[in-house]
Protein backbone atom coordinates (compact mmCIF):
# COMPACT_ATOMS: atom_id res chain seq x y z
CA UNK A 1 0.00 0.00 0.00
CA UNK A 2 3.12 2.28 0.92
CA UNK A 3 4.22 1.80 -2.71
CA UNK A 4 0.74 3.18 -4.31
CA UNK A 5 0.85 6.93 -1.94
CA UNK A 6 4.63 6.61 -3.75
CA UNK A 7 3.60 6.68 -6.85
CA UNK A 8 0.40 9.27 -6.44
CA UNK A 9 3.08 11.11 -4.77
CA UNK A 10 5.77 10.91 -7.75
CA UNK A 11 2.89 11.32 -10.07
CA UNK A 12 1.59 14.58 -8.62
CA UNK A 13 5.40 16.35 -8.62
CA UNK A 14 5.97 15.04 -12.19
CA UNK A 15 2.76 16.72 -12.81
CA UNK A 16 3.77 19.88 -10.51
CA UNK A 17 7.03 20.07 -12.67
CA UNK A 18 5.39 19.48 -16.09
CA UNK A 19 3.04 22.86 -14.95
CA UNK A 20 6.02 24.30 -14.22
CA UNK A 21 7.62 23.85 -16.87
CA UNK A 22 5.11 24.39 -19.85
CA UNK A 23 4.48 27.63 -18.02
CA UNK A 24 7.81 28.95 -18.46
CA UNK A 25 7.69 28.91 -22.04
CA UNK A 26 6.77 32.05 -24.21
CA UNK A 27 5.44 30.86 -27.20
CA UNK A 28 4.57 33.14 -30.14
CA UNK A 29 2.19 30.61 -31.23
CA UNK A 30 -0.18 30.88 -28.00
CA UNK A 31 -3.37 29.83 -29.44
CA UNK A 32 -2.08 27.74 -31.83
CA UNK A 33 -0.09 25.48 -28.85
CA UNK A 34 -2.52 26.48 -25.62
CA UNK A 35 -4.96 23.62 -26.98
CA UNK A 36 -2.54 20.76 -27.04
CA UNK A 37 -0.85 22.00 -23.92
CA UNK A 38 -4.07 22.22 -22.43
CA UNK A 39 -4.87 19.09 -23.44
CA UNK A 40 -1.41 17.12 -22.32
CA UNK A 41 -1.97 18.65 -18.72
CA UNK A 42 -5.91 17.09 -18.89
CA UNK A 43 -4.13 14.10 -19.39
CA UNK A 44 -1.60 14.59 -16.69
CA UNK A 45 -4.60 15.22 -14.22
CA UNK A 46 -6.58 12.91 -15.19
CA UNK A 47 -3.83 9.93 -14.70
CA UNK A 48 -3.60 11.35 -11.53
CA UNK A 49 -6.92 11.32 -10.44
CA UNK A 50 -7.07 7.51 -10.98
CA UNK A 51 -4.03 6.89 -9.13
CA UNK A 52 -5.55 8.48 -6.10
CA UNK A 53 -9.00 7.03 -7.01
CA UNK A 54 -7.16 3.28 -6.46
CA UNK A 55 -5.13 3.87 -3.86
CA UNK A 56 -8.12 5.39 -1.60
CA UNK A 57 -10.18 2.20 -3.04
CA UNK A 58 -6.82 -0.07 -1.97
CA UNK A 59 -6.74 1.31 1.48
CA UNK A 60 -10.04 1.18 2.15
CA UNK A 61 -10.27 -2.25 1.20
CA UNK A 62 -7.52 -2.88 3.64
CA UNK A 63 -9.53 -0.89 6.53
CA UNK A 64 -12.61 -2.90 6.14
Amino acid sequence: MNIAFILIGMVGIVSLLGTIWIAKDVDENYRKSTKRRFINLSAIYAVLLVGAVIAVSIYIGNIL
